[in-house]
């Protein structure tokens, strides 16, 4: 008799030291409290206990934008005959882009003065030393060192802030890789007509800033016309058929077909999704791996208010008809992914 009052006492203090251990509450979607009814409006028994799953907490992650962050630099003048409508281009594709409500958008006030063939560059650059980076830039060999703070001479003081500018340049070149998804780029090819009519042809693409992988590209033809005496304007209807265009290939994140989108294996930092080119993706596209524990769902599984944890970013690199790979870049190998968890792409 005495053996079994120890030993239920031991039972009773290790019961009592488990229940002190945090536990995250979870409610299974799948199974509906007991029910009554009074004059017939249902009502959940008073006191029924939420069911237990046994996960810890898991890590989680800033998302830094809901839907795709697009940059739009200057336009890149090829033909040489657009003059200062290289930038004006840019500023109303900025705005017919913004019309679509599809993408994010950086702000251009910190690219107007920034070259957009070097800016492409400087994304696709991981890590270099600042000697590397003004040499790839093309500064001059002066610059691609601070001067020793002694008496400059006018050549050192020019190195100097030649030098300068282009760490500026770097550092929102930096800044711009981790905000942003990806880059468009434009190119004005060639015009023809006449002085006071015509069309412009361009080419333009969107490079992911990511992984080096261009998203897609195409051509298009923008007329412009003489409004005054001395100014040239573009066709607004012709930017504004090419932001659709755009706006076209990125299929809606919020789409059903997107909305039951699930990791289905784990390998390192590589993931497969149950969504491919079926479903309008394209590799470059990007999104997170999300999980939605901390929702209400109602007795029939639905999620009747919708929160979810950011867990991973990834980036998709291979695509397949119903199924597609993405490789985890935030934060890596450390993600704590697991098959099942939800998708949500950008």
């Amino acid at each position: 008799m005495r053996k079994i009052l120890i030993f239920l006492v031991l039972l009773s203090v290790c019961a009592t030291f488990s229940c002190l251990k945090k536990k995250e509450v979870f409610y299974f979607k799948s199974v509906t409290p007991p029910m009554s009814y009074a004059s017939g409006v249902p009502q959940a028994f008073g006191g029924f206990p939420p069911l237990l799953r046994p996960e810890g907490k898991r890590s989680t992650i800033e998302p830094s934008s809901q839907y795709f962050t697009l940059v739009i630099p200057n336009c890149i003048d090829i033909s040489n005959k657009a003059g200062d409508l290289r930038k004006s281009l840019a500023d109303i594709l900025y705005t017919e882009i913004f019309k679509t409500r599809r993408f994010n958008l950086y702000d251009r006030w910190e690219l107007v003065d920034l070259d957009p063939a070097w800016l492409e560059r400087a994304l696709m650059r991981q890590t270099e030393t600042p000697a590397a980076t003004a040499e790839g830039t093309g500064a001059p060999p002066a610059a691609q060192a601070a001067p020793k703070p002694a008496d400059f001479t006018a050549q050192e003081e020019l190195a100097l802030r030649e030098y300068s500018r282009l760490k500026d340049q770097e550092r929102t070149a930096q800044q711009i890789r981790d905000r942003a998804d990806g880059l468009l780029l434009v190119y004005i090819t060639s015009r023809t007509g006449a002085e006071d009519n015509g069309e412009f042809t361009i080419d333009y693409r969107i490079v992911s800033t990511q992984r080096q992988i261009v998203l897609f590209a195409e051509r298009s033809t923008v007329r412009y016309f003489r409004s005054t005496k001395s100014e040239l304007e573009y066709n607004r209807e012709d930017i504004a058929k090419i932001a659709e265009d755009i706006f076209k290939v990125f299929p809606n994140p919020v789409s059903p077909n997107f909305q039951q989108a699930h990791v289905v294996s784990i390998d390192g930092n590589r993931i497969a999704i149950d969504v491919g080119e079926n479903h309008g993706l394209i590799p470059g596209m990007q999104g997170y791996v999300v999980s939605y524990e901390d929702s209400i769902f109602t007795g029939d599984g639905v999620r009747a208010t919708e929160h979810c944890n950011y867990l991973a970013r990834f980036v998709i690199t291979e695509i397949y008809p119903k199924t597609c790979t993405g490789y985890i870049y935030q934060p890596g190998e450390n993600a704590d992914i697991r098959i099942g968890d939800a998708v949500r792409l950008k």
